[in-house]
């Protein structure tokens, strides 16, 4: 019989853990129509495909994607507007990182988050919360912006984290915005 040294199990066990509590902070996307807006709560309550409402707190710091209103706020948004909301769930709550509006460019676009793995002038790999790869390409019209500044395409790098409006065809997934995070 093989016996493994404790350390070794108390590592994996840990390992374990730390995967399984990965998968569970991952962010989350949802499609939905906007049913009641509370400013004051900072909260939102969605309609999902299946007809069920959910309550999300929109977080300080909240992006806002809206084709058609340049730095779009939480009050820009209305009733009955087809949302995509990127969240997680903190301390119980759902809690909104980012909301699109999807209309007009946004039409048939959704939302993701990672951090850039490798990134060159019209293509990123990204990973996600659930460490998986995704391959992007930037469109020649995409909106870019680092530290919440306008960017180019070249000044994305490495090891940011990312928030992304994309647009999937066949197997191509096209960023129209994007916005990283560097420390």
């Amino acid at each position: 019989m093989i016996r493994l040294p404790k350390w070794l199990l108390a590592v994996g066990t840990f390992a374990l853990v730390l995967g399984l509590a990965g998968s569970v902070l991952a962010m989350q996307s949802t499609k939905g129509t906007i049913k009641s807006m509370d400013a004051d709560k900072n909260q939102v309550i969605v309609t999902d495909e299946n007809g069920k409402d959910w309550t999300y707190h929109v977080q300080e710091g909240v992006k806002i994607y809206c084709d058609k209103i340049k730095d779009a706020k939480f009050a820009d948004l209305k009733v009955g507007s087809e949302v995509r909301l990127l969240w997680e769930k903190k301390e119980g709550k759902l809690c909104a990182a980012a909301l699109l509006h999807s209309d007009g460019a946004y039409r048939n676009a959704a939302l993701a988050d990672g951090t850039i793995k490798t990134a060159d002038d019209n293509q990123l790999v990204v990973t996600d919360g659930k460490n998986k790869d995704w391959k992007y390409q930037l469109s020649d019209t995409a909106k870019i912006n680092v530290n919440d500044k306008s960017a180019k395409a070249g000044d994305l790098k490495t090891g940011d984290h990312v928030m992304m409006v994309y647009e999937k065809e066949g197997e191509r997934y096209t960023i129209l915005d994007i916005c990283a995070e560097r420390k």
